[in-house]
């Protein structure tokens, strides 16, 4: 998003104000606002956002190139794709994972409600014997 509003324009102390603002998350929210303190006193948004953890280190590396190099939204922009895109592949391989456990959890399942129907005929059976 941060990426987005500045390459519509947008000067990047307003532009991560915000997104602060549009951030759900409480500590992503309270450390863009320190983040944009610090620009407003003259530091760098790498520099900023390298004093957290909540920001993976190539992430942070992305913004000082863009940075270094004047092109902040265009790195902005790539670093957002790449994490979406590193996103989805979890997800996918998450969900590739949970498919073969809930097939298991539903044999079980079925296989203890067969059990629960036959055992009683079984018993008698035995009586009946």
């Amino acid at each position: 998003m941060l990426g987005l509003l500045l390459a519509s324009g947008v000067p990047v102390i307003k532009a991560i104000e915000i997104t602060g603002e549009a951030i759900v998350n409480r500590e992503y929210r309270l450390f863009l606002a320190e983040a944009s303190e610090e620009l407003i006193q003259g530091g760098s948004l790498s520099v900023a956002l390298r004093k957290s953890s909540l920001f993976p280190p190539l992430m942070v590396h992305m913004i000082a190139v863009g940075e270094k190099g004047g092109e902040l939204e265009a790195m902005l922009i790539k670093a957002g794709n790449a994490f979406e895109k590193e996103f989805e592949a979890s997800i996918t391989r998450s969900m590739a994972l949970l498919e073969p456990l809930l097939i298991l959890g539903m044999g079980l399942c079925v296989g203890t409600v067969v059990l629960a129907v036959l055992l009683p005929i079984f018993q008698l059976n035995q009586l009946i014997k």
